[in-house]
């Protein structure tokens, strides 16, 4: 699994909980998270400098 949740409920990537058969179908879930992690930090960044 590629999240882990934690006490807030918040969820995070977590790079150990990647399977070492690193196969095209793994780092495509690596990408997909990365991407969806990216996004999220644009967006709180844009709300920061509205603020």
């Amino acid at each position: 699994m590629l999240k882990k949740s934690y006490v807030n409920w918040e969820l995070e990537f977590d790079p150990l909980s990647l399977a070492r058969n690193r196969n095209v179908h793994t780092l495509k879930l690596y990408e997909d998270q990365l991407q969806k992690l990216k996004d999220e930090l644009i967006e709180k960044s844009k709300i920061l400098r509205i603020n």
